[in-house]
């Protein structure tokens, strides 16, 4: 959706509340940063601005003149980090610390339950497109979730895949691939490491805890070669590691190997 003012994120974030929805509320900032709110039955349950989280992120938050955003519906996203940050106050309190009047709607009170991650119910089987008479019958092509913050890049990545026969969805940094994983169930991830916010190692952290994307093929990408990288991306659940700049024909072999069985 197109930039929207901080008033407008506001006012979504209090629909939301009012019709006691479970979810993350994932914000891009007008400065590529980013931003989430976890709902849990219309309760502010956690708050992450780039590295800060809970009350500590709450003036950040405050600061930011507008952005986009998208909602990841029947699923909480909570990292560690979020949920040992400390109790949070009411949502009533959070909004008015954000400069943002609760007294017109009802907010619910926060629930004290633990927060887990929970399964979304698969998304709509999407109408196939129907073949030309006379054509072969070809399977729906595999989809493939870029996450990289850099828009030329994401393009050009984009556009390798196209001709290689994918459909492509694109988020522009780690918040909002939670969102993308969520709409999309992709078959592969392309994950940039270097990104604002979360990087991408944590990015795979919390997916490969996840149940539903726990075995999704991911490929990490970066500019940086050295084997300490690679180890890591190993050691947190990577299936590759491609080094940029890459060619198509590189990425699209990669890809490959990891969609062959699927």
């Amino acid at each position: 959706m197109p930039n929207v003012g901080f008033n407008e994120i506001m006012q979504e974030l209090r629909r939301l509340c009012e019709e006691k929805h479970s979810g993350t509320l994932f914000i891009t900032t007008e400065e590529n940063h980013a931003v989430r709110f976890v709902l849990r039955d219309g309760a502010i349950t956690g708050i992450t601005y780039r590295t800060k989280h809970g009350l500590a992120a709450l003036p950040l938050v405050r600061n930011i003149t507008g952005g986009t955003y998208t909602f990841a519906g029947n699923r909480v996203f909570q990292s560690y980090a979020e949920s040992s940050a400390g109790p949070l106050p009411s949502t009533a309190e959070i909004f008015r610390q954000l400069g943002v009047n609760p007294e017109t709607f009802a907010i619910p009170q926060v629930s004290r339950a633990p927060i887990r991650l929970e399964t979304a119910a698969p998304p709509a089987a999407t109408t196939p497109i129907p073949e030309p008479v006379g054509s072969v019958s070809r399977k729906p092509a595999k989809k493939i979730l870029v996450v990289e913050d850099s828009a030329v890049t994401r393009k050009m990545i984009a556009k390798f895949l196209v001709d290689g026969g994918y459909a492509v969805v694109e988020a522009e940094n780690g918040l909002a691939a939670f969102a993308r994983l969520n709409e999309e169930h992709p078959d592969l991830m392309l994950l940039d490491i270097v990104m604002p916010g979360i990087d991408g190692y944590k990015v795979l952290s919390m997916v490969r805890k996840h149940g539903t994307f726990k075995d999704l093929p991911i490929i990490m990408l970066t500019s940086r070669d050295g084997l300490l990288d690679k180890l890591r991306g190993k050691m947190s659940g990577s299936d590759e590691y491609l080094t940029k700049p890459f060619t198509p024909e590189q990425l699209l072999e990669k890809i490959g190997k990891h969609l062959s069985n699927r």
